[in-house]
């Protein structure tokens, strides 16, 4: 930052105030002004006079300096000690935001009203129980005074600010215009913390008197206690005969979210009705409390209740969902020991414990919980049911972030079951030593691993085979700091960074490292097919169809330089050699300003350079003869 552009952002509020004076009643052309004021708006107090400039640039032209306007728009101020404060709506200020206030709000500018609205009625405080019963009238009344639908939904949206209705302005919404005020009802309402916790019946009759289930039942899910949910749960359970009406109607009334433990109401409604609620039982399972601060929420209960009765898909159910690790393993391991005598009912309940025990999903981003296995009920599972093991309980068998395995590791090393070997080498080979001490315990059963893989490392086709299983497991995005994990992990060591050369011992084994999830096991294969040998140029254009995406892929720069050199040794025929250059080609156009560009011009000029027939007409050299020639 320059001297001057420093002296601009510092520059004193007075000051400030007195050059958008001297631009506002000085520059005719609107254009030249927004030009300075963009100039000025470096200023760091530029924003807290928007009391000033605001009003007048909106009466000039609300389209050309809206954006200006909501860019800069601000209605505090940084006081003295650094303190943040609203600018108060009082004096010349106050008198210039009226009338700005009405205009936007004539204008239907919803965005710049519901920012001048919550600076006029805040007056600088954050609590918007201070202001909400002003919000409600002045929102009720201009939503009645609305004439068309078009109007209203307008009016809904100047005032969709972050208030909570009250019963008596939604219902008053509500029967104003129904279809409007529906959405805007359910996203102002009072939730648990709301300033209303009493469930909202007029609403609610109202909504069902149109015929308005929808609405009607989602009030009730959002409001309802659980004293009330479960009075009316057991009403339904007395008086509703058919099942399927029962499910269908207990799941129409299901609080919404974890307010509620709904585990002693399930066993209630299963004492009363038994098998026919098992189907709503089932559908909202997951929403029942697990052990948070000691609470079970009716567990104990209802896993003795299901036991009794045989209910065993609600029984692994409540076991897979809701029991804790140690209860989780107990049950395995009394099933485990049920399999001497009963070995088929032992693998039927089994099977119905396998799989995911809890699921949270954020947009795209999304987490599961798998039960994991103790060290001596794994050893029991391999020796009783090891295809159980090696199939739907595997992923019980990830050890977690600190977890280790280490009689079952041996286990599997003296039984030589290379299936499960690999799968814990895939789970270990990603783990690296904590600052606190965390993790060491997993580095020793890796490196007791990579020990047992050494023991045939000179046997390069066994060993390549080996390690590309392993790699290709390797989950997505579960390695962080590669460079620390090949310092710290024997084994991610063995795997990654030894010689490249010998995985090509394995060709079919590199398409799969090329389609493996982790990105690092796709980099090794890249380095292997970039490698000066002919095995490696063959393998390479074998598996074109895969490295030409890499072109266009969102790489890593040092990845990026290695699909590099495998696309070059891919380019052995004039034909492939025309598809990598013309996919290069149309790398060049990313906008990525990240991408080698340079390196990538490098390689299209070697292909250019071994095959000219694909140069461009303005690319290829022209033959020149000389003046004395033409004489």
């Amino acid at each position: 930052m320059t001297a001057e552009s420093k002296a601009l952002r510092e520059r004193s509020a007075e000051a400030v105030q007195a050059d958008v004076v001297r631009l506002l009643e000085s520059e005719r052309d609107d254009a030249a002004l927004l030009e300075q004021l963009e100039q000025l708006s470096r200023a760091r107090r530029f924003d807290w006079l928007t009391w000033l400039w605001g009003p007048v640039l909106y009466q000039r032209s609300r389209v050309r300096f809206g954006p200006f306007i909501r860019t800069h728009f601000s209605r505090f101020s940084i006081g003295k000690r650094g303190a943040m404060r609203a600018v108060p709506w009082e004096g010349d200020a106050g008198q210039r935001l009226d009338a700005w206030l009405t205009e936007v709000d004539a204008a239907d500018d919803f965005f710049l009203f519901q920012q001048l609205y919550h600076w006029k009625h805040s007056q600088g405080s954050f609590r918007i129980s201070a202001w909400e019963p002003r919000w409600r009238t002045d929102l009720l009344q201009a939503f009645r005074e609305a004439s068309t639908p078009a109007q209203r939904v307008l009016a809904l949206q100047k005032y969709d600010l972050q208030g909570t209705l009250d019963e008596n302005t939604a219902v008053a919404l509500y029967q104003t215009d129904p279809a409007a005020a529906g959405p805007f009802i359910m996203k102002h309402m009072a939730f648990l913390w709301g300033s209303e916790k009493r469930l909202w019946e007029k609403l609610i009759a109202a909504a069902h008197a149109r015929g308005d289930q929808h609405l009607g039942y989602q009030v009730y899910r959002r409001m309802v206690d659980e004293k009330r949910w479960r009075a009316d749960a057991l009403k339904l359970a007395e008086t509703v005969t058919d099942p399927a009406d029962l499910c269908r109607e207990l799941g129409l009334r299901h609080p919404e979210g974890w307010r509620i433990p709904p585990g002693n109401t399930f066993s209630v409604l299963l004492e009363k009705r038994g098998s026919d609620v098992l189907p709503y039982v089932r559908q909202y399972l997951r929403t029942m409390f697990r052990s948070w601060l000691g609470f079970r929420d009716g567990y104990a209960r209802l896993i003795a209740l299901a036991a009794k009765h045989e209910w065993w898909d609600l029984w692994s159910a409540l076991v897979r969902t809701c029991a804790t690790d140690a209860e989780f393993n107990q049950n395995v391991r009394r099933l485990l020991k049920l399999a001497a005598d009963s070995p088929d009912i032992a693998r039927e309940r089994l099977l119905m414990l396998a799989g995911v025990a809890r699921e949270w999903n954020f947009g795209p981003w999304g987490i599961i919980q798998v039960r994991q296995l103790e060290d001596d009920v794994a050893i029991l599972f391999h020796e009783r049911f090891p295809e159980l093991l090696r199939g739907p309980f595997r992923s019980s068998l990830a050890v977690g972030n600190f977890g280790v395995l280490p009689g079952f590791t041996e286990k599997l090393l003296a039984a030589a079951d290379e299936q499960l070997i690999d799968f814990l080498a895939s789970r270990l080979i990603t783990r690296t030593a904590s600052p606190w001490g965390f993790g060491v315990e997993q580095l020793r059963a890796a490196e007791r691993l990579s020990q047992y893989y050494e023991g045939f490392r000179d046997d390069e086709a066994r060993f390549s085979a080996r390690a590309v299983r392993v790699l290709s497991q390797v989950p997505a995005y579960s390695i962080r700091q590669y460079h620390q994990l090949i310092r710290t992990n024997r084994l991610a060591r063995l795997f990654y960074a030894r010689s490249a050369s010998g995985f090509l011992a394995d060709g079919a084994g590199i398409r799969n490292l090329l389609e493996s999830p982790e990105i690092h096991a796709q980099a090794l294969a890249f380095r292997v097919l970039g490698l000066e040998d002919r095995t490696a140029r063959d393998l390479a254009a074998e598996n074109l169809d895969l490295l030409l995406p890499t072109l266009l892929r969102a790489l890593h720069r040092r990845t990026r330089l290695l699909a590099f050199r495998a696309l070059e040794n891919a380019a052995g025929t004039p034909n492939r050699a025309r598809r990598i250059h013309d996919r290069c080609r149309e790398a060049l156009d990313l906008p990525d300003r990240k991408y080698p560009k340079e390196q990538l011009v490098g390689l299209i000029g070697r292909l250019l350079r071994r095959w000219p027939e694909l140069c461009l007409p303005a690319e290829r050299c022209i033959a020149t003869t000389s003046p004395r020639e033409v004489a």
